[in-house]
């Protein structure tokens, strides 16, 4: 399944907006408050209702509060397009904003017979960090495939007891008599080898104490004692393998083969700028099926990704929220980001005043008040600031030119 658009009318802060969405990765990106969680929300509240109708997942689908229903209309309502195995879907929903909150729900194009796995949804929220230690786990045995669905589109916290029990299990039935489950296993310690090359060797530990641990540069680690970032991309990595793996309990891989509608809030949550470069690339080449949708504030995130998969929302000149696309994002470097398509500074305010200031000095003559200036933000901005070379061989240029 691939999520193709999205129509959304009196949800949140939207009064109306229509966005489209590339086949492997979506970027939304905008100021806070712009609405991009609760266009996250929306698709996971059209996903569920679309799997509960197909007989898929046993979870409660989602509905919106009297809070994501834009001030002074009566109802909300999602219009979404899918592709689903070749097949055109179309999934509308609406609820009123009474006290009784009416709910209708309609899908063309698909029936009961159809469903597969092709319709996993999977959401991460910026809580996704994999609290606590069990203190122990259920006994290992099959799961159904429709455990996969079980509040995946829900606002929730990873729970590393679910991914360890499943972890387990593969152990103890790759052993028995299934080998192909050692196999997940070990593409999900490559996998995480190549995401985070510091770490290695995922294990369960028995004793003293039940843990979960992982070696980072030889030297092992509760998943506790990790970082908030170290954790939060690997609960996103746990997660996601767990229920591809337990959506296709036959494939030998299903990290490669297993197809899901990945939603991630705030992508570059808590994670070095190193990581935040290429960690939506590194996800989309791990998951190769997998349809993202993200959001994030990071320069860093949507100058490695190109121009097609980024939608800017912005509040436009009659007050409401659009969407753009750029011409131009790949390889641009997070100042130019910044400033021409985030419409922030990409330097302390103070500065860019004394900076504003030196050329105004410049554009008068004023050459020795110009030096001056330029001597006292080199103090400030170091010798190889670029405004400060270029403003000592504007002096130059001007004074040779008289």
């Amino acid at each position: 399944m691939k999520l193709e658009s999205l129509s959304l009318k009196h949800c949140g802060g939207f009064e109306q907006l229509n966005i489209s969405f590339e086949p492997d990765a979506t970027l939304i990106a905008g100021v806070n408050g712009v609405g991009k969680s609760t266009l996250l929300k929306a698709i996971g509240v059209i996903l569920s209702r679309a799997q509960r109708r197909m007989n898929i997942a046993a979870s409660q689908p989602l509905s919106f509060s009297k809070d994501d229903i834009f001030i002074g209309s009566d109802d909300v309502q999602i219009v979404a397009s899918m592709d689903f195995n070749g097949r055109k879907i179309c999934a509308d929903y609406l609820q009123s904003a009474n006290v009784k909150a009416r709910k209708k729900f309609d899908l063309l194009g698909a029936t009961p017979e159809k469903a597969t796995a092709e319709c996993l949804g999977v959401y991460f929220s910026p809580k996704r960090q994999l609290p606590g230690q069990p203190r122990n786990l259920p006994e290992a045995k099959p799961f159904a495939p429709s455990i996969a669905y079980d509040r995946a589109l829900h606002d929730r916290e990873v729970e590393l007891r679910e991914f360890m029990h499943w972890f387990r299990t593969q152990e103890k039935l790759g052993a028995d008599n299934e080998p192909h489950r050692l196999k997940v296993l070990d593409a999900l310690r490559a996998v995480v080898s190549d995401l985070m090359p510091e770490f290695s060797n995922l294990r369960i530990q028995e004793q003293p104490r039940l843990g979960f641990l992982v070696d980072k540069r030889g030297q092992p680690f509760y998943l506790h004692q990790l970082s908030d970032g170290e954790r939060g991309l690997l609960a996103l990595v746990f997660d996601l393998t767990r229920r591809l793996a337990i959506a296709n309990p036959n494939s030998d891989d299903p990290i490669a083969e297993g197809t899901a509608l990945v939603l991630i809030d705030e992508i570059e949550l808590h994670l070095h700028p190193k990581w935040q470069r290429d960690v939506l690339q590194r996800l989309c080449d791990t998951f190769k099926a997998c349809q993202f949708v993200v959001t994030t504030h990071s320069p860093l995130v949507l100058g490695e990704v190109e121009a097609r998969c980024i939608r800017f929302l912005a509040i436009q000149e009659d007050g409401k929220i659009g969407v753009t696309t750029p011409t131009e994002a790949f390889g641009l470097d997070a100042n130019r980001i910044l400033q021409e398509h985030m419409g922030a500074r990409i330097r302390n305010q103070k500065m860019d005043e004394e900076l504003k200031n030196l050329f105004r000095l410049i554009d008068d003559e004023n050459f020795d008040e110009a030096r001056k200036a330029i001597k006292k933000l080199e103090d400030s901005l170091g010798g190889n600031e670029p405004e400060l070379t270029r403003a000592s061989s504007l002096i130059h240029f001007l004074e040779g030119a008289d």
